[in-house]
């Protein structure tokens, strides 16, 4: 009897061992912001420009990044976008990925149905999508793996307030906004996570931050490049590393953006966006998490010559930054539609969180002591052991087992 006494003890620490194990597990990927490898390795940098520049990205290291699908009813009319996950319920992307320009004598023409969050500026000469019109699709890195058994629908579509005027023009009101809230969870694991929201970050004219969206990446034509420029395969998702803008300097290449509490600019010589970039994530990291910036909203009117060729003297005309709306300005909107809070950017990672990851270091034949650090240039917390051997588990790879 003493034996089958002692096997049931065992056998129910080890059932609560693997519970508790799993539950550190759920609870880590609930966790804002957290992602497998946050930064590619330095030679993949190279060969910038605009959207159809920067490198191809691979889901897990941007598991916050989503495709947003708009299809007319009975049309065969399609738009593309992207969306930034922020909750299980939740997806933010641009307002005016919801403004589908048909002409209002054309087959795929509706009357708008969306909710608003305030009531002012209701007229518009646009179509807008209705939430059965549009499909979300996440954990994928390229347009042409989307499944529609996979697509995910909208419940309720809320934006901030309207596009009036023409294409690429604000007036005052507008905030280049949508929250779009699932018909069902989004369930996390390795490759789809949600991006943490920042409430208190203050951008340095010049910072270098990141970019990622499913923007086109081949010129309208289809001709290829000069010899040497890097062009990735259209409709996939890419990331680049861009620097923010002064506001002055930002007023000075777009003179329509007058509100600089609402939107904030970034860009680089031969880096920047495009066409299905919209929505997109401008974010940063620190301490080891990753935290939203903006969302891709306009491509600056001086740099529109870049979409016609991909020729290095095209490029090198691209100087103006690009258009994001601000955030963390919009914290209580978001906040009291969502429930979803903005993060001071300090806060830790959870020390149960850490503590997996190091186990998974520690039991990896490493024989090196392990010791965590911050490496200055990008905020993440890394071990020095693995900077010395690239075949073992990162850090991050070992968080997520």
């Amino acid at each position: 009897m003493k034996c089958l006494f002692y096997l049931f003890i065992l056998f129910s620490i080890l059932i609560f061992t693997f519970c508790n194990l799993n539950k550190i597990y759920d609870d880590c990927l609930n966790e804002c912001g957290l992602s497998q490898s946050f930064f590619p390795d330095s030679e993949e940098s190279e060969g910038h420009y605009r959207s159809f520049g920067g490198y191809a990205s691979k889901i897990n290291k941007t598991p916050f990044v989503g495709l947003i699908r708009g299809k007319i009813r009975d049309c065969n009319y399609r738009v593309f976008c992207t969306a930034i996950i922020i909750g299980p319920y939740h997806v933010l992307t641009a307002e005016h990925c919801l403004e589908v320009r048909v002409p209002v004598d054309h087959e795929c023409y509706s009357e708008p149905l969306i909710v608003h969050s305030d009531a002012q500026n209701m007229s518009q000469h646009t179509n807008t999508l209705r939430r059965s019109e549009i499909s979300l699709f996440v954990g994928i890195t390229n347009i042409n793996e989307i499944k529609e058994t996979e697509a995910i629908r909208i419940n309720k579509i809320i934006i901030k307030s309207r596009l009036i005027k023409n294409e690429n023009i604000f007036d005052s009101n507008y905030t280049d906004i949508a929250l779009l809230e699932t018909k069902r969870k989004l369930h996390f694991n390795a490759s789809i996570r949600p991006i943490c929201l920042n409430k208190n970050f203050e951008e340095t004219f010049g910072q270098m931050v990141y970019f990622t969206g499913f923007g086109q990446t081949n010129d309208k034509f289809n001709r290829p490049p000069i010899s040497g420029d890097k062009v990735i395969d259209e409709g996939s998702l890419q990331t680049i590393n861009i620097a923010l803008s002064s506001p002055e300097f930002c007023k000075a290449s777009d003179g329509s953006i007058n509100n600089k509490n609402m939107y904030i600019c970034a860009g680089t010589k031969l880096s920047g966006i495009d066409g299905g970039d919209s929505g997109g994530a401008l974010y940063f990291y620190n301490k080891g998490r990753a935290f939203l910036l903006g969302i891709a909203a306009s491509i600056s009117s001086k740099s529109n010559n870049v979409n016609m060729t991909l020729t290095k003297k095209s490029l090198n005309r691209d100087l103006y930054p690009d258009t994001f709306t601000r955030t963390s300005s919009l914290c209580n909107w978001i906040e009291t539609l969502s429930n979803i809070k903005c993060k001071n950017i300090e806060i830790e990672i959870k020390k149960e969180c850490k503590e997996r990851a190091f186990n998974f270091i520690k039991n990896d034949e490493y024989e090196e002591k392990i010791i965590f650090e911050n490496r200055k240039d990008e905020g993440i917390i890394v071990s020095k052991s693995e900077k010395k051997k690239e075949d073992k588990k990162s850090w991050w790879d070992s968080l997520w087992g």
